[in-house]
């Protein structure tokens, strides 16, 4: 588990460097206005500002050069991270990232690690077990796309608690850890909100088609009873003589029948639905 003291500790600390600052706040939502002039943090700001323009221009410049595993920028994760998520944000080829990462070799776990992760992300490979989950999860969130389901995302709040903090000695990976556990903990609470949301719908929902239904129940029980007479009144003698008998009685009754199906017709209704409740186990 991450304590809170400790976090912020650890980011107090972090934030010193501009780069990593800058990172912070695009991740987190607490930018500053103060962008540095190096690339990464002028494509942060083309992002934050949705400036695909400014984007494109940055990208271009680096695009012109060719990649080697000696320069500098090809190890630079923060770099490669941004422009990836600017390409697949913007729709720009990525294929000299690609190129970039295809010749960068290091002996280093997490630098590797890294490397496969954004490999995966540019190959729309978000599944993969070689993926760092902090890295995918941080990335659906800023583009607001869901590469994975809730199960990879709880496995990876599963496996980062259990890690003593900081988790790496990445930066990066430092930081995008932070975000996609502040993702899980957030969207766990969704997930309930959302169970809550869809019974109180489907509860307005079942509420309206019991109104519906024993208003139909209510009038087909109606019809029944007009037909039952019907037919007593075509196949039984006696019961036609006795209503021809007493047709007096019987047109005040029929009147007085009309009468009351128009002054009762929502009570009715209201005991049949009250019926339905019941039956259903309906406490309303």
């Amino acid at each position: 588990m991450v304590s809170i003291v400790e976090r912020s500790s650890y980011i107090s600390e972090l934030r010193k460097n501009p780069k990593v600052n800058c990172l912070f706040g695009f991740l987190f939502g607490s930018s500053s206005k103060d962008y540095g002039d190096d690339n990464f943090s002028q494509i942060i700001k083309s992002l934050e500002r949705n400036d695909k323009v400014k984007f494109n221009q940055i990208y271009k410049e680096l695009n012109s050069r060719e990649p080697s595993n000696h320069l500098p920028y090809v190890h630079d994760d923060f770099l490669l991270f941004s422009l990836i998520l600017g390409c697949k944000k913007f729709n720009i080829d990525l294929s000299w990232v690609k190129r970039i990462l295809s010749v960068r070799s290091t002996t280093d776990v997490e630098g590797n690690l890294i490397t496969i992760s954004l490999i995966n992300i540019i190959e729309n490979n978000f599944l993969s077990q070689n993926n760092n989950f902090g890295i995918i999860l941080s990335f659906e969130s800023i583009l607001n796309q869901k590469y994975t389901s809730w199960q990879e995302r709880k496995l990876f709040y599963i496996d980062i608690i259990k890690e003593k903090f900081p988790f790496y000695s990445s930066d990066l990976l430092n930081l995008l850890a932070l975000k996609a556990y502040d993702i899980v903990i957030l969207e766990g609470d969704e997930s309930r909100e959302s169970k809550y949301n869809r019974l109180s719908s489907f509860e307005t929902s079942f509420l309206n088609r019991i109104n519906n239904l024993s208003k139909v129940l209510h009038w087909t029980l109606n019809l029944l009873l007009i037909c039952l007479l019907l037919y007593f009144y075509v196949n039984d003698s006696s019961f036609k003589s006795l209503l021809t008998d007493n047709s007096v009685i019987v047109s005040i009754l029929g009147l007085g029948g009309i009468a009351a199906q128009v002054i009762f017709n929502n009570k009715v209704s209201k005991g049949i639905r009250y019926f339905l409740y019941w039956m259903w186990g309906y406490n309303h």
